[in-house]
């Protein structure tokens, strides 16, 4: 690990050209200090703890199977309430929610922004995250099941 001593408004950069990535020391004030990030949309910045609760949420819904994912008697109730045992997560914000109806699983963004009918769990989840990731504030119409 490179260590480095920085006063208050000094900067430290990181990569070259557009990749560039600068860190300021802001305020210092006691034992806390306070960083100024300045990175490239793309590069993801979190604190530690953050990134950890990702990584752990990410492995988490990585491992769900197909039998861990219960079954809906009667489906979505009207007015767009999930079934109760539906398998839920977050992702960038958004929550998603997945349930096996008949031989579909379908899955919703909280709101019921947008709806995907798929024949497995993780075609179901795919599909979410592919819409959250094209549409992060997109109120879409629901599609009709697949034949």
């Amino acid at each position: 690990m490179l260590v480095l001593s920085r006063q208050r408004d000094e900067t430290i950069i990181i990569g070259e050209g557009d990749s560039r990535i600068e860190i300021c020391v802001v305020d210092i004030r006691g034992d806390k200090v306070r960083l100024g990030v300045n990175a490239p949309k793309d590069v993801p910045v979190h604190r530690l703890e953050v990134y950890n609760a990702i990584k752990r949420e990410s492995r988490a819904a990585a491992q769900v199977k197909m039998t861990d994912v219960p079954t809906a008697a009667n489906g979505p109730q009207s007015g767009g309430l999930i079934p109760k045992g539906a398998s839920s997560c977050t992702y960038k914000g958004r929550r998603m929610h997945v349930w096996k109806q008949g031989e579909d699983f379908i899955g919703t963004v909280e709101g019921g922004a947008h709806r995907v009918f798929s024949a497995t769990y993780q075609e179901a989840c795919n599909a979410l995250v592919t819409w959250i990731d094209g549409n992060p504030e997109s109120k879409a119409t629901s599609p009709e099941p697949r034949a």
